[in-house]
């Protein structure tokens, strides 16, 4: 388990977004259940705030297994942090925030708390501005998530709201919150809140702030050489994705609002789209794959395609055929089919995103680019052998 940590860590601390990789972790964590500590789950939560990383079944998943093990969630990095990622992402689950304002009652003001030295000097603010970070989105998009919220803990957050919006505080926060020491503990709340709030917009807003973004340098491991395999891992992965795709042009996910007959006509009958439908008949492709989704990418893509939107159909994802998977220098002939159809049949694109691509594309490319660093494959997870580990082959194993 600790591996995944420091995986997910390294991931997070590079902002190397693989959705492939992170649903599998999740389904790993999901057989799991029973071996959890909060610290898995609250790096887990992070890399996903790091990254962006929103994908809604992932999300309510990793949820339910923090309501699961809410009991064990003591210290209060584990919850704050829990807390802000959810919020960062702009997650809407009532019971999930209600599940970690309960246990920020006891971890914020707990004398374990208070006597963990290196926690209290370095991260006790960040702590505090995360949960202040929850509780205004809470405020202003799931209210029902400060339902039960303790009287200690609201009035200190009310009071940090205050702070915010007047430069000032009347009164006192409560005694064991650790924020009536001095003016420059408040000051530098009120910075490290600001800089949360700017982040949205901008990931290096924490840079200068003195602070960790949401974790510490570098996450409790029982060994160093774990450290700089997940941090190897991570950045050898985000490099080989990066230049493996580099040519490739993106497979994006269109969604429209319907799917008349006309529809249909425009993308499998029509001029527009007719070559690209010829170079995929002539290797025994068809354009419509099973789940009645439409499929225009290049021949060479089709595998992947399908077998990534496999992938994402035994997670449970519907797809519809009013949806199409389109290859980026594409989608212009899509458009073009689309616009014979007439305005009063109303078919309009809804959303567009990326397809996630299958890992196994990833591993081939490992394999092909004999890398400078040895790499194991095992499973879904890539591990990046060490300098001080031992020497071991190259293998596929996913």
């Amino acid at each position: 388990m600790e591996e995944v940590t420091m995986m997910m860590w390294a991931c997070g601390r590079r902002s190397f977004k693989h959705e492939a990789l992170f649903s599998e972790c999740v389904a790993y964590l999901k057989l799991k259940a029973s071996q959890l500590d909060p610290q898995v789950l609250s790096t887990v939560c992070w890399a996903f705030a790091r990254t962006g990383f929103c994908d809604e079944a992932a999300l309510g998943s990793v949820a339910k297994l923090i309501r699961q093990t809410e009991s064990l969630f003591a210290v209060s990095q584990d919850v704050c942090n829990a807390a802000w990622a959810f919020a960062k992402l702009q997650v809407e689950d009532a019971s999930l925030f209600q599940s970690m304002f309960c246990r920020a009652t006891q971890a914020m003001y707990s004398e374990q708390f208070k006597n963990h030295a290196r926690i209290a000097k370095k991260n006790r603010t960040k702590d505090w501005a995360q949960v202040f970070f929850a509780y205004m989105f809470c405020l202003r998009r799931c209210p029902e998530g400060l339902e039960h919220i303790h009287p200690r803990l609201l009035h200190d957050l009310r009071l940090m709201g205050q702070m915010r919006s007047t430069g000032r505080v009347d009164g006192t926060f409560s005694d064991s919150s650790g924020l009536n020491h001095s003016e420059q503990c408040l000051r530098e709340l009120d910075r490290l809140i600001e800089s949360m709030e700017k982040e949205r917009n901008d990931p290096d807003a924490w840079q200068g702030t003195g602070y960790s973004d949401s974790l510490e340098a570098e996450p409790m491991a029982s060994s160093s050489v774990l450290l700089e395999a997940a941090e190897a891992n991570a950045r050898l992965s985000h490099d080989m994705v990066k230049n493996f795709h580099a040519d490739e042009p993106r497979i994006v996910l269109l969604s429209f609002s319907r799917c008349p007959e006309c529809f249909r006509h425009a993308l499998l009958e029509g001029p527009a789209l007719a070559d690209v439908r010829a170079a995929l008949h002539e290797r025994g492709y068809e354009a419509v794959l099973a789940s009645g989704i439409k499929d225009f990418v290049h021949p060479e893509q089709y595998e992947s395609v399908r077998e990534a939107v496999q992938e994402q159909q035994h997670k449970g994802v519907s797809f519809k055929s009013s949806q199409v998977v389109v290859a980026e220098d594409l989608e212009r002939l899509v458009v073009k089919a689309l616009q014979a159809i007439p305005s009063s049949q109303k078919v309009r694109l809804r959303e567009t995103r990326d397809l996630p691509v299958c890992w196994d594309e990833v591993t081939d490319a490992m394999v092909a680019e004999e890398a400078l660093e040895e790499v194991v494959v095992k499973r879904t997870f890539i591990h990046v052998s060490s300098p001080n580990m031992s020497n071991t082959r190259v293998t596929k194993s996913l």
